[in-house]
């Protein structure tokens, strides 16, 4: 599954040390959007993943990502503010930036909003007002209310937005859909160039964790960018940003690096450490052969349980429950639902394989005989939920 092909411009450093590593054609373009039909899911958009490897930033990207196939419309939802474990660490990630950088009152600019979840903590921490950016967000979801200190734009964040002036700006697990991210962080610098003061906060999936941990579930195409902490620190360094820290969370599944605007040109950060770049470079490099082993592993898993006639459930409906189905053939035909808490996911069906998305309560009337939380994540969360719903069943992790 791998090829030599061309160098590629890495889209972090613009270096040409980069290689080609991985290659799979015909994925799912989004795991955000779930179609409404069975038949529009088995139907959905497809596209090829040429996972690239930069051994001068130790960055990774799929160099065959097309803005084109993503849409992002209000049937998009990918939150995952109800999970109290979530929300949990979001409010967490709040206090710190209050604390460390005095942000009690002021503005706060969220790009990507979403659905305007993060804007509403942000509020009840102690913001006075929080903007959001997002063509995703659904008109009149805000309360009258909420109203008077939340202002939502349907659109991309764009350089027209200089004049906002906020003390804060956060990011939250877009960055790595945007298939040119210097362009969009220079956007970002420019719209500060008369606010020195504002502290960014972006948070992306750890895009190191597939690699040195074996998350080889997570690689689908909506992934564009595999951010490590050493490509995330230097793009914002190279983009016109002081990197003031760079942190793991949610478990290290995630990074969130803190920055604000240089005044002079910044001195490389401590994450972009030579030896960890080297470090993902000699994962990377063997990263198909353990794909391959970890299909093998879930192939013969749920071969075991089809025979047994075991009802088999997925939980959580999101990019690793999506790559499982798409990629182990016999867990697509024997799996028929996945739960989800969202309940904006329930009732609509996931990409390709078609699976029907159900709420929890659903289990009681399925009696499944294993539940599998596809994010470890969130697994001591859903062992909890389960028990609280009184099914007696095996509960596994997808690793």
């Amino acid at each position: 599954m791998t090829s030599k092909t061309r160098p590629k411009i890495c889209p972090v450093c613009e270096s040409l040390r980069t290689r080609t590593f991985f290659t799979q054609r015909g994925v799912p373009t989004q795991c955000g959007y779930l179609a409404a039909t069975r038949e529009r899911a088995i139907d959905c958009e497809l596209g090829d993943l040429v996972l690239e490897y930069c051994a001068e930033c130790g960055h990774v990207w799929n160099s065959s990502f097309d803005p084109e196939k993503m849409h992002f419309d209000p049937e998009y939802d990918f939150s995952q503010y109800h999970s109290p474990a979530y929300r949990d660490y979001v409010g967490n990630s709040i206090a710190r930036l209050q604390s460390r950088y005095g942000l009690m009152g002021g503005t706060a600019l969220d790009i990507a909003c979403g659905k305007g979840d993060y804007l509403r903590m942000l509020v009840a921490a102690g913001f006075e007002r929080a903007i959001g950016f997002d063509p995703t967000f659904i008109e009149g979801s805000l309360s009258p209310g909420e109203r008077e200190r939340i202002t939502v734009y349907r659109k991309f964040y764009d350089r027209s937005e200089s004049a906002l002036r906020p003390d804060l700006v956060t990011c939250r697990s877009a960055l790595q859909y945007i298939p040119n991210p210097r362009e969009f962080l220079r956007t970002v610098r420019d719209t500060l160039e008369k606010s020195p003061s504002t502290v960014l906060c972006f948070e992306v999936p750890n895009g190191a964790e597939p690699f040195l941990d074996r998350v080889v579930w997570y690689v689908m195409y909506e992934a564009g960018c595999f951010f490590s902490a050493a490509s995330l620190s230097r793009l914002f360094r190279e983009c016109g940003f002081e990197v003031l820290d760079v942190l793991p969370a949610l478990g290290g599944s995630h990074l969130e690096i803190e920055a604000k605007p240089a005044q002079a040109e910044p001195a490389p950060h401590r994450d972009e450490d030579p030896a960890a770049i080297a470090e993902i470079g000699r994962h990377v490099d063997v990263f198909a052969t353990e794909f391959e082993a970890r299909k093998r592993i879930w192939s013969e898993r749920f071969e075991a349980w089809r025979r047994a006639g075991k009802r088999v459930v997925l939980w959580a409906a999101g990019m690793r429950a999506i790559s499982l189905l798409v990629n182990v053939p016999v867990a697509a035909a024997w799996v028929e639902y996945v739960v989800d808490v969202n309940p904006r996911r329930q009732g609509r069906y996931l990409p390709r394989t078609g699976q029907q998305v159900v709420g929890p309560e659903f289990l009681r009337t399925l009696e499944p005989d294993v539940v599998i939380a596809t994010n470890p994540t969130y697994a001591r969360e859903i062992a909890e939920q389960v028990r609280a719903l009184g099914i007696d069943c095996e509960f596994d992790v997808l690793r």
